[in-house]
């Protein structure tokens, strides 16, 4: 007589669960993969958007803080090794990130912008304040410096760089340059002039005015040397040098062209700089009148 197990052997269940685990292993990758693939498909319905879509100009203010404090630092540091649109250095460093965050835009250079003309405005009217206060008189504030230099400032961070592009393109034909890589660049080295209108304030400027101006005059001079480097620094791998994005053209005569763009972009910082000393650091001895 003998005597049948009523279940199967140990053996033969874990045989079964194995094989029926093996059978059902692929089944979840394959919506994984589905999903990958999904969302990697999905930013390019945005980057094809219309320029004339909200969708179009809200990628241009899609940024984070780090970002935008990272290239706020690189504009301030013009002796820095770290590339702007990049993000790292030669051995891969940077301060920025990775070169899939390289897109440039424009919630910097507008904000910096602003932020500038009220600086600005705030450090002449305080010293104002502190050489009307040593002479006895009363200090009237004018609010249409602020107008000024709000046109100022606004069209040397957008308008000024639709023009460079238009010229780029007449003079640099074979070049592909982006209208909103120029308009973050030259955004973004307007940075500078936010330290210097803390350090032109003047405190003992009645007692020394002249001293004062002299310091002044230093301060916007440095301003300007640090805001040319950056711009040179970051525009000549466009305009001129070999560039991984921007690759420049191999006949001599098109980096002559670009030098002296490069000149012009100076000249015209130069005038920026100037406006500035004398729109918001002008003589103190019209302060009394």
């Amino acid at each position: 007589m003998s005597i049948e197990p009523d279940t199967e052997p140990l053996w033969v269940a874990q045989n079964g669960n194995n094989s029926s685990t093996n059978l059902t292993q692929p089944e979840p990758t394959q919506p994984a993969a589905r999903q990958q693939q999904q969302s990697r498909q999905q930013p390019e319905p945005t980057s094809n958007a219309s320029i004339f879509s909200f969708a179009y100009y809200s990628e241009l203010f899609d940024v984070d803080t780090n970002q935008v404090l990272g290239r706020c630092l690189l504009a301030l540091n013009p002796f820095s090794q770290a590339r702007f649109f990049g993000g790292g250095s030669s051995d891969g460093s940077g301060i920025i990130g990775t070169a899939g965050e390289a897109k440039p835009d424009l919630y910097g250079p507008f904000w910096i912008s602003t932020t500038v003309i009220f600086a600005l405005f705030f450090s002449s009217s305080l010293t104002g304040v502190f050489y009307s206060m040593y002479k006895g008189v009363d200090y009237e504030y004018k609010f249409e410096v602020l107008s000024g230099a709000a046109m100022i400032l606004y069209s040397y961070t957008f308008l000024w760089p639709v023009l460079l592009f238009l010229i780029i393109r007449q003079v640099l034909a074979q070049r592909v340059v982006s209208l909103v890589k120029l308009c973050c660049i030259f955004g973004y080295s307007n940075v500078i002039w936010i330290p210097v209108a803390i350090l032109a304030v003047s405190p003992l400027a009645g007692a020394f005015p002249h001293m004062a101006d002299l310091v002044r005059w230093l301060v916007v001079g440095f301003g300007y040397i640090f805001s040319a480097l950056f711009l040179f620094k970051t525009l000549k791998p466009i305009l001129v040098s070999d560039d991984d994005d921007e690759p420049a053209a191999a006949d001599p005569e098109a980096k002559k062209q670009g030098y002296f763009l490069l000149g012009l972009i100076a000249l015209l910082h130069v005038a920026l700089t100037i406006s500035i000393k004398y729109l918001f650091f002008g003589s103190l001895k019209e302060l009394s009148k």
